[in-house]
């Protein structure tokens, strides 16, 4: 069985006994991009950045993984905005 959704004036057929809406198959989330602004707790900088995963990012920035935000960890976000 399958159902129709309209997601942004296309019609896509899902299969029925999926969580359609759940977080993890959503196809919005596959196109979402986050504009996001992060504080240093350390040394008070702020850093302006974009991502299509969020929590990945941040993660890589507090590990000290990223090389501009390395000395500034740990990072706390005080923006974040989410656009399709």
């Amino acid at each position: 069985m399958f159902t129709i959704v309209r997601i942004d004036g296309t019609w896509v057929f899902a299969p029925r006994k999926t969580l359609w809406y759940s977080w993890a198959v959503c196809p919005v989330r596959a196109r979402m991009w986050y504009v996001y602004l992060l504080m240093s707790e350390k040394a008070g900088r702020w850093y302006i950045g974009s991502t299509k995963d969020l929590r990945k990012r941040i993660l890589n920035h507090n590990s000290g993984r990223n090389k501009t935000t390395k000395y500034g960890a740990p990072w706390k976000i005080i923006y974040c905005e989410i656009s399709l």
